[in-house]
C-alpha cells in the first residue's frame, strides 16, 4: 500500500510518494510542470509559468528542471517565450516542445538552443524512434527530425489534435481527440486506426508486450500491435493524462491526484496518494517514479 509524505528531501521509503521541492522561477505564480522524461542518467521536467493557451499580462516564461536522482532539482536557462508541454531524449539529445510549435534542443539538458520558433500550431509531445524525432500536436500536426536533417512538417493524417506519441515494436503510435489513433512504421506515412471510442485520449505507452492508451472518463484501452484495440475497465471516471511502464506493469496519473496501477493493463487498482491537483505526466527509471503536475509540483516514489 502506498503512503504519502510532504517531505522535501531525502530518500523516499519504499512505496511512499514524497513531494520534492524545486526552484521554479517566480514562485508566487508557479505554472504547470507538464512533461517529464528520463534519459542520459537524469530526469528532465518542462513546463511554464502560465497555463498553455492562456494570455495573461505577465512575462510568459518556460521552465526546465533537471535532477540526477529525482530528489534535488535545478532550474536551467530557457528561451524567453518557451511555454513547454513535452520533453524526450534520444540519439544523444533532449528535445522539448510547446506552445506555438516551439522546439528546443540540448545535448545535456543544461544548454538549450532554439530549433524551431513558436510560429504555428502547438506541439504537445515528442519521442525518438528509429532514426528520427517525431513531435505531435494541434489539429493533427506532426513534425519530423531525421538524423542530420532539419525539422519538417508532415502531411496531417487526421484533423484532430494529437496529445502524445510513443515508439515501440518498430512503429510510432499517436493518440488524441475523439479517440484518434494513428500509426506509422517510419514517421512519414501514417494510418488511422479504429480505437473503438470517441473519447479524448491523452496518453499512450508501450510495455509488457502491449500498448496502453488512457484518456477522459477513466478510459483505458490496450493493443498488442497498435492496430486492434480493446477497452478495459479502469474503475474510475477521472480524467487520465499519462501512462508509463512500471515494475513489470503500468502506472497511470490523472486529475484529483489519482494514480492507477496495473500488473497487466486489464486489472487496475486506485491509489489516492497525492493532495488534490492535476498530475500531468510521469516518468520512470529503474527504481524510481517521478510525477509532475499543476502548481509546479513534483513527487517521487521508489520501489
Amino acid at each position: 500500500m502506498f503512503s504519502f509524505s510532504t517531505a522535501g528531501a531525502g530518500l523516499a521509503a519504499e512505496g511512499a510518494w514524497v513531494r520534492r521541492s524545486q526552484p521554479i522561477p517566480n514562485p508566487g505564480l508557479p505554472g504547470p510542470i507538464s512533461g517529464v522524461t528520463y534519459g542520459a542518467g537524469k530526469y528532465v521536467a518542462v513546463g511554464s509559468l502560465v497555463a498553455l493557451g492562456t494570455f495573461v499580462n505577465i512575462v510568459n516564461r518556460g521552465v526546465i528542471l533537471t535532477s540526477a536522482t529525482g530528489e534535488s532539482w535545478r532550474a536551467q536557462g530557457v528561451y524567453q517565450d518557451a511555454m513547454l508541454a513535452g520533453v524526450a531524449f534520444g540519439d544523444g539529445s533532449f528535445v522539448a516542445v510547446g506552445q506555438g510549435g516551439i522546439i528546443l534542443m540540448s545535448p545535456d539538458a543544461a544548454n538549450w538552443d532554439l530549433s524551431v520558433p513558436a510560429n504555428s500550431g502547438h506541439l504537445y509531445s515528442v519521442v525518438w524512434g528509429g532514426d528520427r524525432f517525431i513531435a505531435v500536436g494541434y489539429a493533427g500536426r506532426i513534425m519530423s527530425l531525421e538524423r542530420g536533417k532539419s525539422w519538417t512538417d508532415l502531411p496531417k493524417p487526421d484533423r484532430w489534435t494529437l496529445f502524445q506519441v510513443c515508439y515501440a515494436t518498430n512503429q510510432f503510435v499517436a493518440i488524441g481527440d475523439r479517440g484518434t489513433i494513428v500509426t506509422s512504421p517510419d514517421g512519414a506515412t501514417w494510418t488511422a486506426r479504429n480505437s473503438g471510442t470517441k473519447t479524448l485520449l491523452t496518453g499512450v505507452t508501450y510495455g509488457a508486450g502491449q500498448f496502453v492508451a488512457v484518456g477522459e472518463m477513466g478510459k483505458v484501452i490496450t493493443s498488442p500491435d497498435g492496430v486492434t484495440w480493446t477497452t478495459q475497465r479502469s474503475g474510475v471516471q477521472n480524467m487520465l493524462y499519462r501512462v508509463a511502464p512500471w515494475n513489470g506493469g503500468y502506472v497511470v496519473v490523472g486529475d484529483a491526484g489519482i494514480v492507477l496501477q496495473s500488473p497487466n493493463g486489464t486489472q487496475w487498482t486506485r491509489r489516492q496518494v497525492f493532495p488534490t491537483f492535476f498530475v500531468l505526466d510521469v516518468a520512470a527509471c529503474n527504481d524510481s517514479l517521478v510525477a509532475v503536475g499543476e502548481f509546479g509540483q513534483i513527487y517521487q516514489m521508489r520501489k
